[in-house]
């Protein structure tokens, strides 16, 4: 007979969602990419308890969840450090835990960080849309219903054989009062921009403002020297595309963001410093860093 591990939700935390690898090759249909924001973050979680890179994993944003585990299981936890516990015990990040049926997983205090990533080891059974159990929004469960979890979840994961104790480097983290930087790239209307927008975005200090989720972070302060853009028909974006509002507010497109936008495309992030983005939370600052003229 199979054996299932069942995690049973008694509080959903903030945003604690179902995220794979996401969606690749339906861009041209509109179809976000979505799937996790921290890829290299998810992956090393998957590895550490024997799964695929790109294997289903809980994305715990901000705030964690609490749920008890039903069986016998392995798993282990990546990304931002939010004060996880089995029980009354630490549950230590970046290393394979064996974690008892029975047991209590509950989050406290975040220390580093914004996302965190549990994986554990075995075949998670949930809804798929165009072949990824990532959620199609984070406001409608319709196409993806086990992907958004709420109180009252239950999630069940077929069991698999386990694997021995694995560790891996925990990356360092933005500390509290540091800013990130971020390399960019030119973005195809980065000439329209004046010059004294183009010096701005070298040397400001951006905070991510309040107003920012999975889709993108607006940045604070706007840029100067943004009047008389020219018209802009809307055009593609990927993740980590900054556009430019027409009162100069960068916006820094990340996971979930739509396929085309309209406003200028002045930098984008290279697709090393996207996981980077993924644990900058509101209030944390940035600066950018351009590679190429």
């Amino acid at each position: 007979m199979e054996k299932w591990i069942t995690l049973r939700f008694e509080k959903p935390g903030l945003l604690t969602t179902i995220q794979d690898g996401g969606r690749k090759g339906y861009q041209q249909y509109g179809v976000p990419t979505g799937g996790v924001m921290d890829t290299g973050a998810s992956a090393v979680a998957n590895t550490l308890v024997g799964n695929k890179a790109q294997s289903p994993v809980l994305e715990i944003t901000f705030t964690g969840p609490v749920f008890q585990v039903d069986n016998d299981c392995q798993m282990a936890l990546t990304g931002a450090n939010i004060s996880a516990r089995i029980n009354d015990e630490p549950l230590p990040l970046y290393t394979t835990v064996h974690v008892p049926g029975g047991s209590i997983i509950s989050f406290g205090k975040l220390l580093t960080g914004c996302r965190a990533y549990l994986a554990i080891g075995g075949i998670w059974k949930a809804e798929t849309w165009l072949g990824s159990v990532s959620p199609a929004t984070v406001d409608d469960p319709w196409l993806t219903p086990d992907s958004i979890i709420r109180k009252g979840s239950t999630l069940y994961i077929q069991k698999k054989d386990r694997v021995s104790t694995r560790k891996a480097a925990s990356p360092l983290l933005l500390q509290p009062g540091k800013e990130r930087a971020i390399r960019i790239l030119p973005g195809p209307e980065y000439e329209a921009f004046s010059f004294t927008a183009k010096q701005e975005l070298r040397t400001l200090v951006f905070k991510v403002a309040p107003q920012s989720n999975r889709m993108g972070y607006r940045l604070e302060p706007a840029l100067s020297g943004v009047n008389g853009l020219p018209g802009l028909i809307s055009s593609g974006v990927v993740p980590g595309t900054l556009q430019i509002t027409g009162n100069g507010q960068p916006i820094l497109l990340l996971a979930d963001a739509p396929t085309t936008g309209g406003y200028h495309r002045m930098a984008n992030v290279i697709s090393e410093d996207l996981d980077l983005l993924a644990q900058l939370k509101p209030g944390d600052r940035l600066r950018f860093v351009l590679i190429s003229n």
